[in-house]
């Protein structure tokens, strides 16, 4: 393996180049090696956890390489690597897993621990307001992209949309439903009655947090004000708010 220098990574470390001319960085490969005592030694050292590989992130070439686990990701996360500088939406084909320990640590980092222990130290009283507030402005620190809610809503992965909408914040919850309409009326365009009751079967039949009545008119209603095309009130009438489908298409 022959190692050349790229002027271009933090404090001048040296990247490796393996034998197919592929460049790796020294970070990279003791990741892929799961020596942490050397990945440890290199962040300490200045080596750009942020570093780009022909465009890739680390992760994302663990990820490729099927090299990609909790135990890697959460050394990361140890070391201040967050979703400040690595964008959320480049987690989209991602296990599930990896997505939520991200927006976990990235919405409850160390210094919201900090200070939580702090105000115990003290003994200084919070009303329950001011916490709600402090919550809220830990989950408001990011935004979920809509291409991330597409993506697991085209799965049926409700479970996973249900998941993020925590993060979605309370003051967004109309536009949240204009989104999902938005969803049903524009994205499914044969208007396949499946993909439809589908989503409202889970929300009328489950415990879920998202912002929608469990009454079926309420729903119907509901796309009616959002102007839905007469083709999707139809289906959902004819099969789902008159029949109500039995069928399990959820992805847990």
């Amino acid at each position: 393996m022959k190692i050349g220098v790229d002027t271009n990574f933090q404090n001048s470390l040296k990247v490796l180049i393996n034998s197919n001319n592929n460049v790796k960085s020294p970070l990279l490969v003791s990741l892929e090696f799961s020596d942490f005592q050397t990945v440890e030694f290199l962040i300490n050292k200045g080596a750009d956890m942020y570093f780009k590989i022909n465009g890739k992130y680390i992760l994302e070439i663990l990820k490729e390489e099927d090299l990609l686990i909790m135990q890697k990701l959460n050394f990361l996360l140890k070391n201040e690597f967050s979703l400040k500088k690595f964008k959320i939406e480049r987690l989209s084909n991602f296990e599930f897993k990896y997505v939520k320990k991200c927006l976990e640590n990235f919405g409850f980092d160390t210094n919201f621990i900090k200070y939580l222990l702090n105000l115990y130290k003290n003994k200084t009283g919070i009303s329950k307001r001011k916490f709600n507030h402090i919550i809220n402005n830990e989950i408001n620190k990011i935004e979920i992209p809509m291409e991330l809610y597409l993506n697991y809503l085209d799965k049926k992965d409700y479970r996973k949309v249900e998941y993020l909408y925590k993060y979605y914040g309370t003051e967004k919850t109309t536009s949240f439903k204009d989104f999902i309409l938005f969803y049903l009326n524009y994205f499914d365009r044969n208007f396949n009655q499946k993909s439809f009751y589908d989503f409202f079967n889970f929300i009328i039949n489950n415990v879920t947090t998202l912002p929608f009545s469990k009454d079926k008119n309420e729903i119907l209603n509901l796309i009616n004000e959002h102007n839905a095309s007469s083709d999707v009130v139809y289906i959902l009438r004819k099969y789902f708010l008159i029949q109500n489908s039995n069928d399990k298409t959820i992805n847990n």
